[in-house]
């Protein structure tokens, strides 16, 4: 084998350009689809780190015949735990932000998970020092006031101390106790939490009562599925425990459900779909790459048919002549895959640079591992081997004389003809198809993504930035956050550069904005809107417009008469052909007051940028005073003309009301607006960088072909001129043969998209939307490539 390895060498040197040429065409097909993959491989097949994860699942609430999803109450959790036979265990999960001070110093913010008390124990963590919660600590609301933390934050707000367990510690101004500190690396369900406290320890963000509560819903529900259970027949069980709770308290769980789905989508949600999007996409250009690849096998095959015929003349075997070409694949593919995992650790550390901040969970961490490597391997010496075997297969026993014969003629499927099509003609219709069925996949997901960029916010982020703060423990009363809420506006006001402050309790794309089900007499059916407690300046500072009625006046108190401003999408849906000024409705259970309309604005996107506003499925927008359910969770607004405030001087504003609240999540409305565009800019820069590379092998391998029919032509060429044939009717023939390869690939391209939307369906989940524009584009792109390659 190492003489073969030997004549192989020998044989690139001579042959400078061809071996260059194979060997970047491998690396870059090679490169791109092992950077990719390496993502696909961490996200998708790399499990999560928990004991049997494919037996873990997250429950959601639903709502509605869609099963919209929302979140769960302390006793439907309850529920789902006692009533379902297929579950093992049913915990309590909750993402929340506590304030944290240690002997008695300023607090600082943390985040933190509300958990039951074998959470860790679902998960398989074990507390290092110390030990996780018992049953006691989570039996009586605010008996034992514990918590347990991360060794990160251990070793960076104690100092790694051993006395942590004797420290004074206060959470949102309640002091607790240290009990355990989990081992390194464990950070929670959502791999970066710092503190966990019992469900029993909810007063230290909401009321007690909420426990019993069975109306309040926010919360998940983490489980795990028992041994020999399938997904589907643990739904099948929680859908049957949701028709019992519908008949057991119809006021507060008809049309309610439970959706249990799996880490992967709990953690991935719609990344999932992109991953294998561009995994499919990368392994159709990796197709063009090999196809290029074995186009110039062949064509130097071709070349090489007299030689190959000459040794089996003489009596070389088939299998030494395979073992030769073989070990110039080795060679090749070696090479191939050197530069291709080089390219793709380049073409990885590009994709984390551009890769949207949150857009995989923290513990994805794609690495050129071994089965990365493996991967780059395989496809760089499979695609060399198949293209340079086909040769010795290609030539059998009988064509040996003809192949002498005809040594030194024009091969077959050159410039006269094509009706016989050569192996290299079939290659460059393959190529061609393959190349139009990802220009027009890439084509569609620009255009969907690039539609979904020029969507109108119905707001304006620009000048506008925004910070949270939380009011702890039992120290506000509704009055006194009302107090503070109207002392923080006013601090915020005289900011250098400000024109207007709000306060709120869910600004756009935060994600803590609650649904609630509105009632009115006249409607057939319950309306689930979003409700937002707002101040009066809330809707000149976001920049929104006011359509009909009214704004808030700052007069309202809790004992006043409720009032509501319905979005424009939401008084159609719940005053169809009404003024709904001065109407009234009923937010949630039956006992709340009804709120009367005081004013409509013009519809927002507050929660993400594909949200059918107007649709029948739409679920539209609420604003109420603050001022007459005011929440311990402050989210605020200040617009300034000039620079935005930093967090510095946010937080001077605060500790001029209460030093003791920290400031967290400051950041420009615009960049979290840019955010929610962020995958999409993503996808659309990966998709366009791929069509381009798309054409560049395709324009390269089409020119290579049709370079090296034209050489082996040469006899040919000067006959026809030679008996007198116009040299331009030779050139037209030349291009009348290339495109009719061209345009045949076009047409088997089209029947691949095709197929390849009905797998999109499959993946993705929605149907491709291929209109005739993407289509002419990618087709006269491609013929123009076509037309220059040739």
């Amino acid at each position: 084998m190492l003489r073969d390895i030997r004549l192989a060498f020998r044989a690139f040197r001579k042959q400078r350009t061809y071996a260059l040429a194979v060997t970047l065409t491998l690396a870059v097909g090679v490169g791109a689809s092992t950077s990719i993959f390496t993502f696909v491989d961490a996200a998708l097949l790399q499990p999560p780190p928990f004991p049997e994860p494919s037996k873990l699942g997250v429950i959601w609430g639903v709502a509605g015949p869609e099963r919209a999803i929302r979140g769960a109450s302390f006793p439907e959790i309850r529920d789902w735990k006692e009533r379902a036979r297929t579950l093992q265990e049913v915990v309590v999960y909750d993402e929340i932000d506590l304030n944290m001070s240690i002997d008695g110093g300023n607090p600082a913010r943390v985040d933190a998970e509300m958990v039951s008390w074998t959470f860790f124990q679902m998960l398989g963590a074990r507390a290092v020092m110390g030990r996780t919660f018992t049953a006691d600590e989570d039996a009586v609301p605010d008996q034992r006031p514990v918590a347990v933390i991360s060794d990160a934050l251990w070793r960076a707000r104690f100092g790694a101390s051993p006395d942590v367990f004797s420290r004074a510690v206060q959470l949102n101004d309640r002091a607790v106790t240290i009990v355990g500190i989990m081992a390194p690396g464990f950070s929670g369900l959502s791999f970066d939490t710092d503190v966990w406290i019992p469900t029993a320890m909810i007063s230290l963000t909401t009321a007690p009562s909420i426990l019993q509560n069975r109306g309040s819903r926010w919360l998940t529900a983490l489980t795990r599925v028992n041994h020999g259970v399938s997904v589907e027949a643990a739904q099948a069980d929680l859908d049957t425990v949701a028709a019992s709770l519908a008949r057991d308290f119809p006021d507060t769980n008809t049309d309610r459900g439970a959706q249990l789905v799996t880490l992967e989508r709990f953690y991935l949600g719609d990344t999932a779909g992109t991953l294998r999007m561009l995994f499919g996409a990368v392994l159709l250009f990796l197709l063009v790459a090999c196809s290029n690849v074995a186009a110039l096998q062949l064509a130097r095959s071709t070349s090489r048919r007299q030689e190959t015929a000459v040794s089996l003349a003489l009596g070389a075997t088939r299998k030494h002549l395979a073992r030769q070409l073989a070990a110039e694949a080795v060679v090749l593919g070696v090479a191939g895959a050197l530069l291709g995992g080089l390219l793709a650790s380049w073409m990885m550390t590009a994709i984390r640079v551009l890769q949207p901040t949150g857009s995989l969970p923290i513990f994805v961490e794609p690495s050129l591992n071994g089965r990365a490597l493996a991967f780059a391997v395989v496809m760089a010496f499979g695609s060399a081997l198949v293209a340079a075997l086909m040769p010795v297969f290609a030539t059998p026993s009988a064509d040996v004389a003809d192949a002498l014969r005809t040594s030194g003629r024009a091969v077959r499927g050159g410039l006269g003809r094509i009706a016989r099509p050569a192996p290299q003609q079939l290659l460059v219709v393959a190529q061609v198809a393959v190349a139009l069925a990802l220009l027009l996949g890439a084509g569609v997901v620009i255009q969907t993504l690039q539609s979904q960029l020029r969507v109108p916010l119905g707001f304006s982020p620009e000048g506008v930035t925004f910070a949270r703060v939380t009011l702890t423990g039992t120290k506000y009363t509704p009055q006194e956050r009302v107090a503070f809420a109207q002392r923080l506006a006013e601090a915020l006001r005289v900011l250098p550069g400000a024109g207007s402050a709000a306060i709120s309790d869910g600004l756009p794309f935060t994600g803590s904005s609650a649904s609630i089900l509105i009632r009115e007499p006249d409607l057939t059916d319950r309306v689930r809107y979003y409700v937002h407690g707002v101040t009066p300046e809330y809707f000149s500072t976001l920049g929104m417009k006011l359509v009909a009625g009214r704004l808030f006046t700052g007069n309202e108190r809790p004992d006043t008469p409720r009032l509501a401003i319905l979005s424009e999408s939401g008084a159609r849906r719940i005053f169809p052909g009404r003024d709904p000024i001065g109407l009234k409705f009923r937010l949630g259970a039956p006992t709340r007051p009804e709120a009367e309309v005081v004013g409509v604005v013009a519809d927002a996107r507050f929660r993400n940028l594909t949200a059918d506003l107007g649709g029948p499925r739409a679920e539209p927008d609420v604003f109420y005073p603050y001022a007459q359910i005011p929440d311990r969770a402050i989210q605020f607004a200040v617009r300034t003309s000039g620079p935005a405030p930093s967090a510095q001087v946010l937080q001077q504003a605060v500790s001029s009301i209460d030093p003791a609240l920290p400031v967290y999540g400051v950041e420009p409305l615009v960049q979290r607006a840019e955010r929610q565009t962020a995958n999409a800019r993503f996808t659309s820069a990966i998709m366009g960088a791929f069509s381009v590379s798309t054409l560049l092998l395709a324009g390269i391998g089409l020119y290579g072909l049709v370079s090296y029919v034209v050489s082996l032509s040469r006899r040919e060429i000067a006959l026809r001129l030679a008996l007198g044939a116009d040299r331009g009717r030779v050139v037209r023939m030349v291009v009348r043969n290339g495109m009719t390869l061209v345009l045949a690939g076009m047409g088997v391209g089209l029947v691949v998209a095709w197929a390849l939307g009905r797998v999109w369906t499959e993946w993705i989940g929605t149907s491709p939307d291929l209109d005739v524009r993407t289509v002419a584009i990618s087709l006269a792109t491609l013929f123009i490539a076509g037309v220059v390659a040739t």
